[in-house]
């Protein structure tokens, strides 16, 4: 008699043992049975069949209504005692098929009543965790349903790194024939990017590339003029933040990143302000390498600038039309008061006349800061130009003293005068003049207290022939200046 375990595979093995022959396969193991799952030809054979099925992690199983019986392989294979009972052994079974299987071993278990049937699923193991199990049944003719019970895990292990191993071989020699491609690609890439890309070998100084717009911000016409002078590169950067420098040489100790901003080719025509970022990288070839990024600002920078340039402009402004909108009370204040005068003394034509002159005066002089007002490029630019011409400063002065007489007069104050001069004439800015004097004695008499005193002094030191210096000094019994605002005097 010849009894024939059948296990289909694409590669079949086989063994004759007396006249048995034993067919069996080293990978997925699918035994069907012609007559009856086993027929134990004596013991010898018994024990054969049975150390081949442990050897393959096949367990041999009937199922008999609710009770599920299985030789020790399988006992173990589902990890319940070789005691239990038959139906414990059948919830056992079935609580510990993985959830998300359940519903797919459910209808196997369906279909094993009308064919043979196959199932893949997974079982949690009490002790050995999740297992892939092959199982495959056939109802017997005395209406039991038998089968076998096989841990597949160590093969679908097996067979995934098999697929993942073919697949990181083939990607790997897809990769090295792309490689040159994927180079020139990604350069070209980098030539595309607004910021200049600019990278170097930390140990070599080699420059590994420099996209377009990097050449076109440092002003170099090809890579291969710098090639082997990079630091013809790096002398023409300029770090506002004098930081930069040393931590831009730490970086190449240290794995680490560099924001810092730079001008590149300073006080050229051509001149770049950028803000930039280092960061260290590691290459393929496991060489250190430098990769800067740069952002051309310079239109922001250009701009920036003009906004300061705008807001001192306005602050000039602001400064220039408060100063004369006090210049402009001044002589408002003269005509009011040599008007007043007048009235008083309008039958003595001697004095009225003197009063009128001083109202002329006062008017002119109040035209004159008028005209200043309008030349509005003065205020814009922040700057008045002098207009230097000769000048009787003697007069001037006592014609001064006399422009605020009716303000002294009518405070009762009292007013030294002290002049000492060799030169009369001399060569300046009238105007000016006239304004800082005015402004002067316009606050003395303002912040002095009725019946004050103010003096006024002028006084000429010679430097050298034809040139002195003349120091004028207005001082008064008022309340003064605070020391904070004095540092704002120029």
């Amino acid at each position: 008699m010849t009894t024939r375990i059948y296990f289909t595979s694409s590669t079949k093995k086989y063994f004759l043992y007396g006249n048995t022959i034993i067919y069996f396969y080293n990978t997925f193991f699918y035994p069907f049975i012609e007559n009856t799952i086993i027929i134990r030809y004596n013991n010898c054979m018994d024990k054969i069949i049975n150390q081949v099925l442990k050897e393959n992690t096949i367990g041999i199983w009937k199922l008999d209504g609710n009770q599920l019986y299985g030789n020790d392989c399988f006992l173990d294979l589902i990890g319940v005692p070789k005691e239990m009972d038959a139906q414990a052994c059948l919830k056992f079974h079935l609580s510990h098929v993985h959830p998300e299987d359940q519903e797919q071993f459910g209808e196997y278990v369906r279909k094993l009543s009308e064919e043979r049937t196959e199932i893949v699923y997974r079982f949690l193991h009490p002790e050995k965790g999740v297992m892939m199990i092959r199982c495959s049944g056939k109802k017997m003719e005395d209406g039991t349903i038998a089968g076998i019970h096989q841990d597949i895990s160590d093969i679908v292990r097996l067979e995934k790194d098999k697929i993942l191993e073919t697949y990181l071989a083939e990607t790997n020699e897809k990769l090295r024939n792309q490689n040159v491609a994927q180079n020139d690609y990604y350069k070209e890439i980098l030539d595309e990017l607004p910021c200049g890309v600019f990278a170097y070998t930390v140990k070599e100084h080699k420059i590994v590339h420099l996209n377009k717009r990097a050449l076109d911000m440092f002003h170099i016409d090809s890579l291969e003029k710098v090639q082997c002078k990079m630091r013809s590169i790096f002398e023409k950067f300029e770090y506002p933040d004098s930081t930069t420098n040393e931590r831009l040489i730490a970086l190449r100790k240290y794995d680490n990143s560099v924001d810092f901003e730079v001008i590149i080719n300073p006080k050229e025509t051509y001149e770049v302000h950028a803000l930039a970022k280092s960061k260290v990288f590691m290459n393929p070839d496991h060489e250190r390498i430098i990769i800067t990024c740069f952002l051309d600002v310079s239109n922001m920078v250009m701009l920036k600038k003009a906004l300061e340039q705008a807001k001192e402009g306005s602050a000039a402004k602001s400064a220039f039309l408060f100063n004369m909108s006090h210049d402009l009370r001044t002589p408002l204040n003269a005509i009011i008061g040599f008007s007043e005068l007048m009235k008083s003394h309008w039958d003595d034509q001697e004095v009225s006349r003197n009063y009128l002159n001083k109202i002329n005066e006062s008017s002119q002089y109040l035209l004159s800061l008028i005209n200043n007002i309008l030349e509005m490029s003065k205020i814009e630019s922040g700057k008045e130009e002098l207009k230097e011409k000769p000048w009787d400063i003697y007069t001037s002065c006592d014609d001064l003293l006399q422009f605020f007489e009716p303000d002294i007069r009518r405070k009762n104050q009292t007013l030294n005068y002290a002049v000492n001069i060799k030169h009369n004439m001399i060569l300046t800015d009238s105007l000016k003049i006239r304004e800082i004097y005015m402004n002067l004695m316009s606050n003395a008499i303002k912040y002095t207290d009725a019946g004050g005193t103010i003096s006024f002094s002028l006084e000429e030191i010679e430097r050298e022939e034809g040139v002195s210096d003349y120091k004028g000094i207005i001082q008064d019994t008022g309340i003064g200046i605070s020391k904070d605002w004095l540092l704002t005097l120029n």
